[in-house]
């Protein structure tokens, strides 16, 4: 594959947000459903098109998470530099995100109806909803990490929501590591609160 970066238009100091925009930008202009391509040529063309952008935003989506590798610090401990690391906001502006005790869980601090809610608008940019319960649980198909079907569970705690998080393998392809898509999610959750 060519250079991932060069493919999504992106410096290797992207962010995670970066990388999800320009993937949107592209597909814009390369799915074959949304171009319009009838002739089945250009729908091939469009396809293989399509596929290196995905696969160029899975190979970037990998080198960010592994930026990230060591955990930033909280609200109230120091960073280097001695200033002190935001609180990440969740819907209605709370702190909201923050990693669980389990690679595949995390906690929003929302009511299990806004926290599906902005799950539901973060899911529908990262892959395709394939069910709901709402407000109880969303069947995904991601393309990144790796292809792979994700299961997100809400349940309530405490005037918020623990969110579950599993994965299963898709396209005969190794599923990716589930902290890795609790990452995905968390990022874009956070993502989704800064705008």
């Amino acid at each position: 594959m060519t250079d991932p970066w060069q493919v999504l238009g992106l410096s290797p100091g992207a962010s995670l947000t970066d990388a999800r925009a320009a993937r949107r930008r592209l597909a814009k202009q390369l799915h074959p459903d949304v171009n319009g391509a009838r002739r089945p040529e250009e729908r091939a063309d469009l396809e293989r098109r399509m596929t290196i952008v995905n696969e160029a935003l899975a190979a970037v989506v990998a080198v960010i998470s592994t930026r990230g590798a060591s955990p930033a610090p909280r609200s109230g401990a120091p960073e280097s530099g001695g200033s002190v690391a935001p609180e990440p906001r969740g819907p209605g502006g709370r702190p909201a995100v923050a990693a669980g005790a389990d690679d595949d869980t995390f906690c929003i601090e929302a009511l299990p109806v806004r926290a599906f809610e902005a799950l539901f608008v973060v899911a529908y940019g990262l892959g395709e909803i394939l069910d709901e319960d709402e407000p109880y649980g969303l069947d995904l198909y991601l393309p990144v990490p790796n292809p792979c079907f994700c299961h997100v569970g809400l349940v309530p705690e405490a005037g918020g929501s623990i969110i579950t998080v599993s994965v299963s393998a898709a396209e005969g392809a190794d599923p990716p590591p589930v902290v890795a898509v609790r990452e995905l999610l968390v990022a874009e959750l956070d993502a989704l609160v800064a705008r």
